[in-house]
């Protein structure tokens, strides 16, 4: 049942009923949506006045939410897990891609052991890019 809920997670990060979600933000940063009537509650975004607190749910719910799930998938151990471990490997690839993309450096060696670091380092971006490359050609063994 761990997969499932991660994809949930996934999903609603993505368009979610409720807050900015990624989606929204896509579509307005690349202006296939705008405000008709003269009045913009997108201030931000239409400036692309990005900050650190921006779209916080985005940020705050990978970490909570979809990539625990995933991060639980991949540490199965065993032969007959390989599998979700490879869909684990690749949604935890897109859920920190996605985080770069919007924030830059953010935590990603450190940021789900959680029991052992509960403040996690911020990673810089272009390392975090080249190892979710590595991480994502290098089979089980």
């Amino acid at each position: 049942m761990v997969l499932p809920v991660g994809q949930t997670y996934t999903a609603n990060i993505i368009q979610g009923n409720t807050g900015r979600r990624a989606n929204a933000l896509g579509n307005m940063l690349m202006y296939n949506w705008s405000q008709s009537d003269g009045y913009s509650w997108y201030t931000d975004e239409f400036k692309y006045n990005v900050t650190s607190s921006f779209y916080p749910g985005i940020f705050n719910d990978s970490y909570t939410t979809a990539l625990k799930q995933y991060q639980i998938l991949d540490q199965l151990e065993g032969v007959s897990y390989n599998n979700y471990r490879a869909i684990a490997k690749v949604m935890k690839a897109y859920h920190f891609q996605l985080l770069v993309d919007f924030y830059g450096d953010v935590p990603y060696s450190e940021a789900l052991l959680r029991s052992l670091e509960a403040t996690p380092k911020y990673d810089d971006a272009k390392t975090i890019y080249e190892d979710l490359i590595t991480s994502l050609i290098l089979p089980y063994s």
